[in-house]
């Protein structure tokens, strides 16, 4: 009787770590904040081209510009798991370096960007155009340094200069 309590104790440990696991796939995380999601055991094909299309062989075919798409995940499947993150940054600022100046577009008429070193000391600001919503800010000469740049409306980003 004791082999045979420990037999179906095995069994359940294995079969509890199963029964729960996730399916695995591709999930997508739209802007307007909704979920679209295809698990691995479809054999999902994502094709990078003008738009982002996903194949799955039975037949089904989405398409989306890339502007519909907040992110792109290959992970476990969010209605059998933990629910994704919600999408907090909805700016449309892009941030580029650009020999040793930084270029941010996007920004709102007037608002204020600030980079700093990692250890918190500012390096330089500037505020965006009125026409344009764009500001540059000069950088040091110094490769290879970790910078932090944030918004005046609370948008920051890291990034290392090559």
């Amino acid at each position: 009787m004791k082999h045979y309590l420990s037999f179906i104790f095995s069994c359940l440990l294995w079969f509890i770590p199963w029964a729960a696991r996730a399916d695995s796939g591709v999930l997508l995380l739209l802007t307007n904040g909704k979920t679209v999601e295809f698990a691995f055991k479809d054999s999902p094909t994502v094709v990078f081209g003008s738009n982002l299309l996903i194949n799955v062989p039975n037949g089904t075919s989405v398409e989306y510009a890339y502007s519909e798409v907040s992110k792109l995940y290959w992970g476990d499947n969010s209605s059998t798991s933990i629910d994704l993150p919600k999408v907090k940054d909805k700016s449309k600022i892009v941030f580029n370096v650009i020999d040793n100046a930084l270029v941010a577009k996007g920004l709102a008429k007037g608002e204020r960007i600030s980079v700093y070193m990692i250890d918190g000391n500012l390096v330089n600001s500037a505020s965006s155009n009125a026409d344009g919503g764009s500001a540059v800010i000069n950088l040091p000469n110094h490769r290879n340094q970790i910078y932090i740049v944030r918004t005046s409306s609370g948008v920051s980003y890291k990034f290392i200069k090559h």
